[in-house]
């Protein structure tokens, strides 16, 4: 069973502005979008208590009337604003006394609805009760549906819910819904339990006399219809980072205000607030850390368009890398380098001027560089750290290397017919490389120390040959010549203090390894006496045969 109270027939009018917005897409705000129409629902409560005088004679509703008749008039007949009329209270046919809800006038630009509204309005009387939250509710079916639209509702009371609604808990799900943003909700001549109960429904005004309504509903339209408007730009390292940043409007005292959100954050977010002086705050997140920036004592004001620049600043610090060798600058395209944190590969360092540079967030950074002289050089730096904004200049100084050219004469000529290799601390380090144009001539790029050279005869009969101990300086240029003789052996056979020859004789010169009967070779008579043959290095065994009459085979060992 419903109960009711005197108190539920106190004269009660109700505008309550319900600012629902339909947000932009992304899309639209991007591209600069179009402004978004504006819908204003009047709900006006008409109920009993509307007969109890506030002003001498004049009843509640007659004040109502008068202020609500000039906040009509007064309304500019703009393309983008559309006004609507909803009564409850009034005892319409048909309906129960909780349902007493009627919209009397449905959307309509001002210039087309304004002479029915004000008829409507000066034909009310105060009969019913009190049915806000059925209102609410019903209220939210009138907007045009499917369109990018700010939905406005207006209600002004002077009593509470008289039908067991609960229309603060409507008004947070119509919000939640996205129907509608924070109610306006004027209090006319409440007492200060009534308002307590009203109060949650959205944002409240007091009004107790005639002024003090005209001002409440003055204050309400500027928000609702000339709202100050309030554009926020993010920015960090010089880019727009708008959409990533979490911005907050703040009161004086420090706690956020409800703001109505014009459009997303693309490039710039569109907010709609109160007139008053607010700070405007942003958090931007880096490498997991949040970065705030402020900016205090934004004034907004009525019909003015506010535009605040939150600058980050650098989020980035730089590490530049310069490099010499010999006390001349390196140039970058000889140059590669990257930098690692916590041993990961954070990124490559790309020209910059005379040097290589590369933005990296703060922290504590490795930095490898390869300079490409021959030979190669690399070298590192552990530990370099950076701070936002910081320019961290890191200085290499390489080697200026020095070179090894050699001459290689074989057989008593320049020959190109040797493999030439680099050695140093008894290891491989790399080969020589033929000089064009130039036979017989190698060479090598090396570093400053000292290094062993070994010549290897391609050409049969000829053997390596080790030169030790080249020093080089930075920077220096070291010739050498190494010279490879070809091995023989040449037996000469004397008798008597002369050469000896037996023309009747096939004497042979028989060539063994040593120490074994394995047969190597002939040694050749290239004139009487004198048999000669190139022959690999090592230890041989010979045997002379068929010498001449009377004269014995001969060994000879370990030739």
């Amino acid at each position: 069973m419903m109960r009711f109270s005197r108190r539920s027939f106190c004269f009660k009018v109700i505008f309550l502005v319900l600012v629902g917005v339909l947000l932009a897409t992304a899309n639209s705000v991007y591209a600069g979008g179009s402004e978004e129409k504006t819908y204003i629902e009047f709900i006006i409560d008409a109920s009993g208590s509307m007969r109890e005088k506030v002003e001498g004679n004049q009843s509640r509703m007659d004040v109502a009337k008068e202020v609500l008749k000039e906040l009509v008039e007064g309304l500019d007949d703009d393309p983008m604003l559309e006004i609507a009329l909803r009564v409850y209270g009034f005892q319409l046919p048909g309906k129960s006394s909780c349902e007493d809800s009627g919209l009397m006038q449905g959307f309509g630009p001002v210039g087309k609805v304004r002479s029915s509204i004000l008829q409507i309005v000066e034909s009310l009387s105060p009969k019913g009760m009190t049915p806000i939250g059925y209102s609410l509710k019903e209220a939210a079916k009138d907007f045009p549906k499917g369109k990018d639209s700010r939905n406005v509702i207006v209600l002004v009371t002077d009593g509470e819910e008289s039908c067991m609604a609960n229309p603060c808990a409507i008004s947070q799900q119509l919000q939640k819904d996205g129907i509608i943003l924070k109610p306006y909700v004027v209090g006319f001549a409440l007492s200060a339990a009534a308002e307590e109960k009203v109060r949650c429904i959205g944002n409240y005004f007091s009004a107790k006399d005639k002024a003090s309504l005209s001002d409440a509903l003055k204050s309400i339209m500027v928000e609702v219809v000339a709202a100050p408007s309030l554009e926020v730009e993010a920015w960090a390292d010089g880019k727009n980072v708008t959409a990533k940043t979490d911005i907050q409007v703040l009161d004086s005292s420090g706690k956020p205000v409800a703001v109505e959100v014009k459009a997303k954050a693309g490039e710039v977010l569109k907010l709609s607030a109160a007139e008053g002086v607010y700070t405007v705050t942003g958090k931007f997140i880096v490498d997991n850390e949040p970065v705030e920036v402020s900016q205090a004592n934004v004034n907004l004001k009525g019909g003015q368009t506010t535009r605040v620049r939150l600058d980050f600043g650098d989020m980035t610090g730089k590490i530049v890398l310069y490099a010499e060798a010999g006390g001349k600058a390196i140039p970058p395209s000889a140059l590669a380098a990257r930098v690692y944190r916590d041993g990961k590969d954070r990124g490559q360092l790309l020209a910059d001027g005379d040097g290589l540079s590369i933005k990296v967030s703060a922290g504590i950074y490795d930095l490898r560089c390869d300079y490409s002289s021959v030979p190669k050089q690399s070298l590192g730096v552990e530990g370099i750290e950076v701070k936002r904004g910081e320019v961290k200049k890191v200085e290499l100084t390489f080697q200026r290397p020095g070179r090894i050219r050699v001459k290689t004469i074989v057989d008593g000529k320049p020959s190109d017919q040797v493999d030439v290799k680099l050695h140093q601390n008894g290891k491989f380090v790399g080969d020589f490389e033929k000089v064009q144009g130039e036979r017989g001539v190698f060479e090598v790029g090396v570093l400053e120390g000292s290094y062993d050279i070994l010549a290897t005869p391609k050409i049969a009969g000829f053997s390596p040959q080790w030169m030790n101990g080249v020093a080089v300086k930075a920077g220096e240029t070291v010739n050498k010549e190494i010279v490879i003789s070809s091995t023989k052996i040449r037996v000469k056979l004397i008798m008597d203090g002369k050469p000896y020859h037996a023309p009747d004789y096939q004497t042979r010169v028989m060539v063994y390894h040593a120490g074994t009967t394995n047969y190597v070779c002939d040694l050749e008579e290239i004139e009487k006496g004198v048999f000669e043959r190139q022959m690999k290095e090592g230890l041989y065994d010979l045997e002379l045969v068929n010498i001449g009459t009377g004269i014995a085979d001969k060994w000879m060992r370990d030739q």
